[in-house]
């Protein structure tokens, strides 16, 4: 988590410096956020192919539980 975090920063940053906008500082909600979900769902596919996890929608929602094989 750690590394996609600084990832994120890093590249928002970078864009900001090259676009010579200022501050530079990265938001959470409007700069972390969205790219974070992003993260998380390309991580969440991966499980799922791996057959670790399953994913199914509900009304509002998706759920994510994990297979009992890897409990």
């Amino acid at each position: 988590m750690k590394e996609v975090l600084l990832k994120i920063i890093e590249k928002i940053q970078r864009e900001r410096a090259l676009n010579k906008q200022h501050p530079n500082h990265v938001l959470f909600v409007r700069d972390i956020l969205f790219p974070l979900r992003v993260e998380a769902v390309e991580v969440l596919k991966e499980l799922e192919r791996e057959g670790k996890i399953s994913h199914t929608r509900t009304i509002n929602d998706e759920a994510y539980l994990i297979n009992e094989s890897d409990q």
